[in-house]
């Protein structure tokens, strides 16, 4: 039977998964934020400069990552490891 390895508690497949989910937030955030940039630089401004707040913020609330608490223990324990790497060998 194969061994799961596990880091924090998750296993190496939740984090691959978890890495997908993210990358794909990463890439929805970065697609909001370009079309927020093409709002900002449209030509509706140039004789009125003037933004709607609620405009950006409800485009910025897009842009919002959702939080997990097991990869940030993850992160925080791969942090830890990474520097007590650098005490030990370096």
């Amino acid at each position: 039977m194969a061994k799961t390895i596990q880091i924090a508690g998750i296993t190496k497949a939740e984090l691959a998964q978890e890495n997908t989910e993210l990358k794909l937030e990463i890439n929805k955030a970065h697609l909001a934020l370009t079309e927020l940039r093409a709002y900002l630089q449209s030509p509706k401004f140039y004789e009125d400069p003037t933004v709607q707040t609620s405009d950006v913020l409800r485009r910025l609330d897009e842009v919002r990552l959702t939080y997990d608490e097991n990869i940030a223990k993850w992160s925080a324990w791969m942090g830890a490891s990474a520097a007590h790497d650098r005490n030990t060998n370096g």
